[in-house]
């Protein structure tokens, strides 16, 4: 696997991937939460101040 820092990784990823998450709780202990951080903590913290998104406030 490549690093997280990844050049292809989108910032929208994040709320999928924490969609893919909340499923179930198999899901949600399986799921490594680092992977809501691929674009990077700094930015994907302000991507979910930017966003208006109920998730996003759960996320953040």
């Amino acid at each position: 696997m490549g690093r997280m820092g990844n050049a292809s990784w989108q910032i929208e990823d994040t709320t999928l991937i924490w969609q893919a998450k909340c499923l179930n709780m198999d899901s949600f202990f399986m799921i490594d939460v680092q992977l809501l951080c691929g674009a990077g903590l700094e930015a994907t913290q302000l991507y979910l101040l930017e966003i208006d998104d109920e998730e996003a406030i759960a996320e953040r």
